[in-house]
């Protein structure tokens, strides 16, 4: 403050403490939530853009690969047709009526034969190859009309056809073998922007439109997920996006297709650039912004401030009548003004001071007073008590040195003492128990969840929202009292309340079996030792608590008065209670139908 008050108003601001700091918060309060909030907005821009990309090639892949699915059913329904001819005869593909389907086979550059054996008949077009089936084709082309399968060995990947004629044994396979380009039209694959590569079951390229994907990363991710799956790759150190579908032709041709469309990673980026740029720029441009206006505004208030901390310390050194006088209009200028009216009332607090001590001599000595009065309240109470006690034992002790032959009159006297006294200390005792509210027992068959709900309804409006009560629909009725039964669950919950946090929640279950209904009232709080649980239940025990400094809220009689009321039932109450962690009270009573009629009549 010293430093603060020897610097002139239009000091440099950063030449003090308070200017510094105020700087340091005007900018932080701007820059942080503009930081927090480009974090953020670049993370989900960058997550929505990969999605985005994800999503489109995925959608690519999917269209390339039923795309090449249709052609390749397509292409069967033609060489259907050309195998029927050839089956009936041979040289049918050279008659006029086979005219179009000629035309569609050299469109393919395609050639086909029977093939019996090692025996290979060519039918139409060049460049015969003999077929050689494996166990497994052979076993699909006993149910299915086709098996097709890539063959990438050579300058030109070739698709390769085979059916059987007739079901008959020894019949010839009917072969084809199609220029793999000409009918997957690679161009047509290729999605926006991304490249495409069909691969043979074997993960064999057969054709591409750009980079192939390192084998070794699709077989990785294809090992993951043999049906649809994203991976990354580089491409001569451009990182790439890819996607893959399995276009499942299994049942239909024999082998499955694999197609794979990707992408460089810097094309889903690129908006997110742009977007980097712009904040960049507004960051930098609000930062000035905001320190040449928190500049501005600081010169502002420390004006005000190193006035009144100057005429702080005149006063602080005897000069009571030194003042701010300080004219503005804002907080500053209040505190100015409050500061003058506080200098102004010194001198009168000063001689009020001495006044002021007297009154708390007075107030002292009242104070001593009201405790003395309560000592002797408390002190006559005990006597009360004690007096009639006193009385009885010493009338029992005469009666019982009286024989039956001996004076009536003075064995009368000393009953009537014995009586008197009993009928005092009785009205006594009578009066605690209407302090505690107890009350006969009227049983009558009832349902709990209402009498634990109007508990919970009885409890301040400031504690209601922490509890929570979990009841079954089903849970039967007791034969019990409603008014003592809410008193217990009173009782309960108010001890857990008074023991926990005001933020814990305070758990209400109930569950039933076949002859007991079992509440459960558990709360957050401080616990109970495991040396006091057993004796929780005494009349006026409040645990091990000072009663002068830690004494807690009420009498001990709470828990008393709820296992009373519980027995009464033909219940009981169980604690389980870990220090620190919390406590739960579980009340079993008895239902309805399995009480016994001495059990009714015992609690009654």
């Amino acid at each position: 403050m010293d430093r603060l008050a020897d610097q002139s108003p239009g000091q440099s601001i950063l030449g003090t403490r308070v200017g510094r700091r105020m700087l340091l918060l005007f900018t932080g309060c701007a820059l942080s939530p503009l930081l927090a909030f480009g974090a953020f907005a670049m993370s989900e821009v960058s997550l929505q853009l990969r999605e985005t990309s994800e999503r489109t090639l995925h959608h690519d892949t999917k269209s390339a690969g039923m795309e090449i699915a249709g052609r390749l059913v397509a292409l069967t329904d033609t060489l259907s047709l050309a195998r029927d001819l050839c089956a009936a005869d041979p040289t049918a593909l050279h008659t006029v009526e086979a005219t179009a389907i000629r035309g569609r086979l050299a469109e393919l550059d395609a050639f086909v034969g029977l093939q019996l054996g090692d025996d290979l008949q060519p039918l139409f077009g060049t460049g015969a190859e003999r077929l050689e089936l494996a166990e497994h084709e052979r076993s699909h082309l006993d149910g299915a009309p086709w098996l097709v399968r890539a063959i990438v060995s050579g300058s030109r990947p070739r698709l390769q056809f085979a059916s059987k004629t007739s079901n008959q044994a020894g019949a010839p396979l009917f072969v084809a073998s199609i220029d793999a380009a000409r009918v997957l039209q690679i161009e047509a694959l290729s999605g926006s922007g991304s490249d495409v590569t069909v691969l043979n079951n074997r993960l064999e390229v057969v054709i591409h439109s750009g980079p192939i994907p390192e084998p070794r990363l699709l077989r990785a991710a294809f090992a993951l997920d043999p049906s649809s799956s994203t991976f990354e790759w580089s491409d001569r150190g451009d990182a790439q996006i890819a996607h893959y579908w399995l276009v499942f032709l299994r049942p239909q041709l024999g082998n499955d297709w694999l197609v794979v469309q990707s992408m460089p990673e810097s094309q889903a980026v690129e908006a997110l650039r742009g977007f980097q740029t712009t904040f960049v720029l507004t960051a930098i441009l609000t930062l000035l912004l905001v320190a040449f206006a928190s500049l501005t505004q600081i010169r502002r208030l420390l004006r005000p401030i190193q006035s009144l901390i100057a005429t702080m310390r005149k006063v602080r050194n005897g000069e009571l009548d030194a003042r701010s006088h300080l004219t503005e209009v804002d907080e500053f200028g209040e505190l100015g003004r409050s500061f003058d009216a506080m200098t102004e009332s010194l001198v009168d607090n000063i001689h009020r001071r001495e006044a002021t001590e007297r009154d708390l001599v007075a107030a002292r000595d009242a104070a001593l007073d009201s405790a003395r009065t309560k000592a002797a309240f408390l002190t006559n109470v005990s006597h009360e008590l004690r007096t009639p006690l006193t009385s009885i034992a010493s009338a029992g002790e005469i009666l019982r040195s009286f024989c039956d032959d001996e004076d009536p009159a003075v064995r009368a006297e000393f009953t009537d003492i014995v009586l008197d006294q009993a009928d005092h200390l009785r009205r006594l005792i009578d009066g605690v128990l209407q302090l505690n509210g107890e009350t006969q027992a009227q049983l009558a068959p009832m349902a709990l969840q209402s009498s634990l709900h109007e508990a919970v309804r009885a409890l301040p409006r400031e504690v209601q929202p922490r509890v929570r009560i979990t009841l079954p629909r089903n849970l039967p009725r007791i034969q019990g009292d409603a008014v003592l039964l809410q008193r217990l669950w009173s009782q309960l919950l108010d001890n857990a309340v008074k023991f926990s946090a005001p933020e814990t929640p305070i758990e209400v279950r109930a569950t039933s079996g076949e002859d007991l209904c079992v509440i459960e009232i558990e709360d957050r709080g401080i616990g109970i030792p495991a040396d006091q649980i057993d004796r929780i239940f005494a009349p006026f025990h409040q645990g091990n608590r000072d009663i002068m400094t830690d004494k807690a809220a009420g009498f001990g009689l709470g828990l008393s008065i709820a296992n009373d009321i519980a027995q009464r039932h033909g219940g009981r109450i169980d604690v389980r209670s870990e220090v620190g962690k919390g406590s739960t009270f579980r009340v079993a009573l008895p239902t309805a139908v399995t009480m016994t009629k001495e059990q009714l009549a015992s609690v009654t």
